[in-house]
Order: C-alpha cells, then structure tokens, then sequence
C-alpha cells in the first residue's frame, strides 16, 4: 500500500502555501499569566463598555428631548 497520502508535507510546500511549521514550546505562555497586561486589558474593556453605556444613554436623553418625548 502507497504511503503517500501519510507523509508529511515538505518544508517548501509549507512555505509555497504560506504555512510554517508548528514547534513545541517548553514552556505554555498559559502556564504563567501577565498579570500586568490581564489587568490593563480587563480595565481598558471596563472603561470603554461604562464609556459606551454613558454616551448611550445621553444620546436617548438627548434624542427625547429633541423629539419632545420627554
């Protein structure tokens, strides 16, 4: 029986399909998180979903007052 359809694909082939080859790390970047870069991310998200949520709600009052609904 062929083994072709077994084989790995060459480097070259890889490479021609925009492909890299996948390398083990020895240590999982999960293993230890940042926490510095955990906080900014999560206080970044916080702020723009409050910032989100006041703008909104001044554009209703705003929209309402507008449109004498209010």
């Amino acid at each position: 029986a062929s083994q072709l359809g077994m084989m790995a694909p060459s480097v070259r082939t890889m490479h021609l399909l925009g492909l890299r080859p996948v390398r083990v790390l020895s240590e999982s970047p999960h293993d230890k998180p940042d926490r510095l870069e955990v906080g900014l991310t999560l206080g970044t998200s916080v702020f723009l979903w409050i910032h989100l949520i006041k703008q909104h709600n001044e554009d209703v009052s705003e929209y309402k007052r507008r449109n004498g609904l209010e």
